[in-house]
């Protein structure tokens, strides 16, 4: 089969399959306007697991001390780092908070960075690695990576760089 109808279809079937996604009904989101992500992942299709870090920049809409991202309790946090300091952090629900040493103002650049492992969910998610071949694509939003998943959470940019085996 040819590799573009291949990936059609994949994406085709995602389409189908996200109607029977529940929707996300927490605050996650609210109290910043995420910037960018820098996403940094290892993953083999061969094994499902994945491990990553995500650097997110945001500015706080209004004086807060902590940020919370959606990000899958199938998924492991190893830590939250915010200028080079490890942050308290809560994880449950599908929710992760972290809690800044003080708040940060309003309009501010600012960044964040989770790391986190784990096998990603096997349901709900977008079915994102297929290991007959060999291969994996990254459309799962909480499920494999810390993100913001509501109707404004739309970031102005990504850069991901995956880390795959050599075959």
């Amino acid at each position: 089969m040819n590799p573009k109808h291949l990936l059609l279809w994949i994406f085709i079937l995602n389409l189908i399959q996200i109607q029977g996604q529940p929707l996300s009904h927490k605050s996650t989101g609210s109290n910043y306007d995420l910037k960018y992500h820098y996403l940094q992942f290892e993953v083999d299709p061969a094994v499902y697991y994945i491990k990553g870090k995500v650097t997110s920049y945001f500015k706080m809409l209004s004086e807060s001390n902590s940020i919370s991202f959606d990000l899958s309790d199938e998924l492991t946090i190893d830590s939250v780092l915010f200028h080079d300091q490890k942050l308290t952090y809560t994880h449950s629900e599908d929710v992760l908070t972290a809690n800044f040493p003080s708040n940060i103002p309003p309009d501010q650049l600012d960044s964040v960075s989770v790391f986190y492992e784990g096998s990603p969910a096997q349901s709900g998610g977008f079915g994102a690695f297929i290991k007959t071949l060999m291969m994996g694509f990254q459309l799962s939003g909480p499920y494999q990576s810390p993100m913001e998943q509501g109707i404004g959470g739309l970031v102005n940019k990504n850069c991901m760089i995956k880390q795959t085996p050599l075959t």
